[in-house]
């Protein structure tokens, strides 16, 4: 993870922990993983991918109350991704430096 990315998922957790919640995530199927542009300015190169994937999850409070719960459909998710590498290092891993949600006008297009 990119170190602005970490922070994020961090402050997400430590919020999480405040509430005394539970997030529990089961992915069931990745139907599309598409490369949707890839760029390389100066020594930074970058990969988005759009990634449609079907989920279960369950979010419980700390009395152990189900505050959410997918029940019998999977839910499903559009989220695009953003990779970076430095090419001048030698390490091989790519750092993941973006998560959002993959535009609209993408999905149809994608699951046709």
């Amino acid at each position: 993870l990119s170190p602005l990315l970490f922070e994020q998922f961090k402050a997400t957790i430590e919020e999480r922990n405040k509430k005394g919640e539970t997030h529990n995530s089961k992915v069931e199927n990745i139907r599309t993983f598409r490369i949707v542009e890839a760029t390389l300015v100066q020594n930074t190169a970058k990969i988005v991918v759009d990634i449609q994937s079907f989920q279960f999850y369950t979010i419980v409070d700390k009395s152990g109350r189900i505050i959410h719960e997918t029940t019998e459909d999977l839910e499903e998710l559009w989220d695009r991704w953003t990779f970076a590498r430095d090419i001048d290092n030698t390490s091989p891993a790519w750092r993941l430096v973006n998560i959002e949600p993959t535009p609209d006008k993408f999905r149809k297009e994608k699951s046709d």
